[in-house]
């Protein structure tokens, strides 16, 4: 699994900086291209390594390289000619055996653990087809941007709805298409539609391949920054084709329209984004319970744990986790397709049999909440079980239970 396993909560953050930091290095070769200067080995083995480094966190990054490929592409014939950009072709064959050579490991260790490189099931009825994911992309796109609006969230009538969300989503398509127009003119913002693109469109790909989760806020958080360099260019583009004194009035407020709404997007969405972490992104961060844990659990233990437990395995890895299986009706039927149903009493006895566990260790958090476990997402008898059995240990974050 990709480091996003254990990071669960806070990977899009360190992925959409990964991007960003693989962008840098890629508008550096392009530059490079323009000066018609020969790439140094270290130069290359940077770039195959920024490249790289997207996937490991998650797998969709590999949408990088592509972006990488494409940019370094157009912009070679850009500078060097057709005949030109084939000189130049070797070097980044470099590149790509580098980057295949940096990110070899992970595929390998997943075919060797799960039998298939991606360490995830792909064969699984996916939720949407190729268009209906690329659709739901873009209207989350709209409804992250908008849905914390004072308006929006007292407006019950669906029309409305449609109309916000479909505004939040036609101004950053229409400045991409804007911006791709003038692509031999506008480097920064031309790279940056073309990681746009292309993240949507494989994005859209892999959720129509296999089951993966549902389409949420979280999965376009890797676009705002690139939309904030699409802003960045309607910007030049605007005071740089002020050429004409009849046209001046007529540029100057398409400019003042476009950075305004796109201003507006943005803050929108770092609004919305900061409002999910004080909210849910904490993923039931419970660190007085984790302090117990870390000093009073055997070594090599065999432990079940709720939903949140991933966290445990950042201080304690010698322990084998395993999670209670919930089902999760804000992910439609992902637990199902997989075959993970609930325990009834004779299944939970026959895996704590199998597995050999003997606790049952509650994530909680600061609220002291689990909302699987209020739904009762875990099942009726691992619900009554975990209500009715005594604790053994109890913090103001979570608890502990010994079984028999």
């Amino acid at each position: 699994m990709p480091l996003a396993h254990v990071t669960f909560v806070w990977v899009e953050a360190p992925f959409t900086l990964s991007c960003l930091i693989a962008f840098i290095f890629i508008n550096q070769m392009v530059n490079r291209q323009k000066e018609r200067k020969k790439s140094t080995l270290t130069q290359l083995i940077v770039l195959a390594g920024t490249c790289a480094m997207p996937i490991y966190i998650r797998y969709i990054g590999v949408f990088v390289p592509i972006s990488a490929a494409v940019v370094i592409f157009l912009f070679a014939v850009k500078y060097r000619g057709i005949k030109g950009c084939f000189k130049t072709l070797g070097e980044y064959l470099f590149a790509g055996l580098l980057l295949v050579t940096f990110i070899a490991p992970q595929f390998l260790k997943n075919y060797l653990i799960h039998g298939n490189i991606f360490g995830h099931p792909v064969d699984a009825a996916p939720a949407y087809d190729f268009v209906t994911a690329i659709k739901v992309t873009l209207s989350h796109v709209g409804d992250y941007l908008f849905g914390n609006l004072a308006f929006y969230q007292i407006s019950q009538k669906e029309g409305f709805k449609l109309l916000i969300s479909s505004l939040g989503t036609a101004i950053p398509v229409l400045a991409s298409i804007f911006i791709f127009l003038r692509i031999w003119k506008f480097k920064i913002s031309a790279i940056a539609v073309v990681f746009l693109l292309t993240y949507v469109l494989l994005f859209g790909f892999a959720q129509s391949t296999t089951r993966l989760d549902l389409i949420v806020y979280r999965f376009v958080h890797p676009l705002w920054p690139f939309t904030l360099l699409m802003l960045i260019g309607i910007w030049e583009q605007s005071e740089l084709s002020s050429k004409a004194s009849w046209n001046n009035m007529y540029l100057h407020l398409v400019k003042f329209f476009a950075v305004s709404c796109l201003t507006l997007l943005l803050a929108l969405g770092c609004y919305r984004a900061t409002h999910q972490l004080k909210n849910v992104s904490n993923f039931n961060y419970s660190p007085e319970l984790l302090d117990h844990i870390q000093t009073n659990l055997v070594e090599n233990s065999v432990v079940l744990v709720n939903r949140f437990g991933d966290q445990i395995r950042a201080i304690r890895p010698d322990l084998e986790v395993h999670m209670i299986p919930f089902s999760d009706p804000n992910n439609g039927n992902y637990q199902e397709v997989y075959g993970v149903f609930n325990w009834d009493e004779k299944q939970f006895r026959d895996y704590k049999q199998k597995l050999g566990f003997n606790q049952i260790i509650m994530f909680m958090g600061i609220n002291n909440t689990d909302p699987f476990l209020e739904n009762g997402w875990y099942g009726d008898y691992m619900t009554s079980l975990i209500y009715s059995t005594e604790k053994a240990f109890i913090s103001t974050d979570g608890f502990i239970i010994e079984l028999q």
